[in-house]
Parts: C-alpha cells; sequence; structure tokens
C-alpha cells in the first residue's frame, strides 16, 4: 500500500527477540499525508481508511491484535492537527 506526499514522523523504535529467538528491529511512523488517496500493490485486494474509533477488531489485525495496540498508542499522543510542510 503507498500513501503519497506524507510527512513521515520517527515515534518509536522497538527491539526484541521473537518466539524462534530471531531478533526484531521495528521502526514507528506516524504518517500525515496530504491528501486521503491511497495506492494498491500487487496482492492487496482493498486498502481504505477507518476513524480511529472504529477499526477492524484485534483478530482482524496480525500478531494477535498488537498492531492495533501500537496504533492506538501512537494515536493517542498524535496532534489533531498536524502541520504539514
Amino acid at each position: 500500500m503507498g500513501i503519497e506526499n506524507a510527512t513521515l514522523k520517527l515515534v518509536d523504535v522497538e527491539s526484541f527477540i521473537g518466539d524462534n529467538k530471531s531478533w526484531h528491529i521495528i521502526f514507528d511512523f506516524l504518517a500525515f499525508p496530504t491528501s486521503m488517496k491511497v495506492t494498491k500493490g500487487n496482492g492487496l485486494a482493498e486498502a481504505k481508511w477507518f476513524e480511529i474509533d472504529k477499526l477492524p477488531s484485534p483478530d482482524e489485525f496480525a500478531h494477535k491484535g498488537w498492531g492495533q495496540a501500537v496504533l492506538l498508542k501512537h494515536a493517542s499522543v498524535a496532534p489533531l492537527v498536524p502541520q504539514i510542510k
């Protein structure tokens, strides 16, 4: 999925050892797009925006809802009206 013309803000870096003993490093970014247009990549059936209080249930997110928890954590500290440069 692609979002064009967005200002990105690095908000967290996570590092941990997974269940299979492999090392994971994750960079969490907030994107402040200049439009709501998204583009689909190969193998993606649908891409759409959700209001933060109307997200799909945690079981529809990868890793047992972990992605939803990360999204909600970062959305709660994001400014309501971001400064787009």
